[in-house]
């Protein structure tokens, strides 16, 4: 095998990227008739293969955090909305009339309310 076969099979297995001695090891097999090149350009596409899946397969599973984590904030960030929802609609009960809370009241079934002061009525709605 001539100095530029020895390069371009070195370079077609993919030895270049290895440690010297390990491909310095394969090329003297090869010569030796002990590892058939062809075998080993198989394994090799095989390897790159095996990386290619794998890469795909942790990108996968890394988006699919993202959109977990994603979903996670969005879910939080709607709690919080509702939460500051509530606070605002029971804020607003201070500014309603008796008559105003009277109807909310009977809109969520507080039993009692046509006797109710303001008061009773906003802690009644606010219980509910």
């Amino acid at each position: 095998m001539t100095e530029g076969q020895t390069r371009a099979l070195r370079s077609e297995l993919g030895l270049n990227e290895m440690g010297g001695q390990q491909a310095n090891t394969i090329m003297q097999q090869i010569a030796d008739g002990e590892v058939d090149p062809d075998d080993l350009k198989k394994i090799a596409e095989e390897s790159q293969q095996d990386v290619e899946e794998n890469e795909k397969k942790a990108q996968e599973e890394a988006d699919e955090a993202r959109k977990a984590s994603l979903e996670k904030q969005q879910k939080a960030a709607q709690d919080e909305s509702a939460a500051a929802a509530d606070t605002t609609s029971n804020d607003d009960l201070d500014g309603q009339t008796v008559d105003q809370l009277r109807e909310q009241a009977k809109d969520k079934n507080v039993s009692g309310y046509s006797s109710m002061n303001k008061q009773e009525l906003i802690d009644a709605i606010r219980g509910s």
